[in-house]
């Protein structure tokens, strides 16, 4: 007998241009391990085909408190390799040991005044699991957790580093939508409150997760793009 379930699927990235009108640009993968005693782990390869495409490969764990335990990203831009790194995520520091294409080796160690509420690796789906921190108990509204990034580039086509965000996370409320991957309960959020923390600011964001406390990422809309689930399975 188990003592974990599997979800996995996949995005696809869509153009909202009027002339490119449902064209991919991009699509994503992922694979997210629920253990029995909360853990949960989530991998993801993502390709985006604007110049420069990117190509990024993720796995992260989030502890049985709900809090990100580890991450490791590994970045290819224009079909080179940028960097990679590991993320050692403990309540009073992070660590991150790694390499990048034009430092060489990195290892970068930062202090915390508090635990980290996410991390942050790109992937829409990581995205979507950051909307887990909102306080559903207290109804449609604002509120703020901090976390970090492992780039501080809102394509995420620099890194890895230790880039620390406080942001705010808006819930318009519950919704029924239909994406291609079938019709689903969702939540509905919109991430807010992250003007000048990052090196280009972040275009409004809007995102739809699942409301079955998986928050699987259904639909996300930003800077004229759709990132939208098209296909899910339960189990391998």
């Amino acid at each position: 007998m188990t003592t974990q379930r599997t979800r996995r699927g996949r995005i696809s990235y869509r153009s909202q241009d009027p002339r490119q009108a449902g064209v991919e640009h991009g699509r994503e993968r992922f694979h997210m391990t629920f253990l029995a005693d909360g853990r949960r782990t989530l991998s993801a390869v993502c390709e985006s085909d604007d110049a420069p495409a990117v190509l990024r490969h993720v796995v992260m764990t989030y502890a049985a408190n709900g809090q990100p335990a580890e991450a490791f990203v590994r970045i290819d831009v224009g079909g080179d390799y940028l960097g990679s790194g590991w993320f050692d995520i403990r309540p009073e520091t992070v660590s991150l040991e790694g390499r990048n294409a034009m430092a060489g080796r990195l290892s970068h160690r930062a202090e915390l005044t508090q635990p980290l509420a996410f991390i942050g690796c790109d992937p829409i789906v990581s995205d979507a699991w950051h909307m887990a921190n909102y306080d559903l108990s207290k109804g449609p509204g604002r509120q703020h957790t901090h976390g970090l990034l492992s780039s501080a580039d809102a394509a995420g086509k620099t890194g890895p580093m230790l880039w620390r965000l406080h942001t705010g996370m808006q819930f318009v409320g519950p919704e029924r939508i239909e994406v291609e991957a079938g019709v689903f309960d969702a939540l509905h959020f919109q991430i807010v409150d992250t003007a000048g923390q990052m090196q280009e600011e972040h275009p409004p964001y809007d995102i739809w997760t699942t409301s079955d406390g998986d928050y699987v990422a259904l639909r996300s809309e930003g800077s004229g793009r759709r990132y939208e689930l098209v296909e899910l399975f339960d189990g391998w």
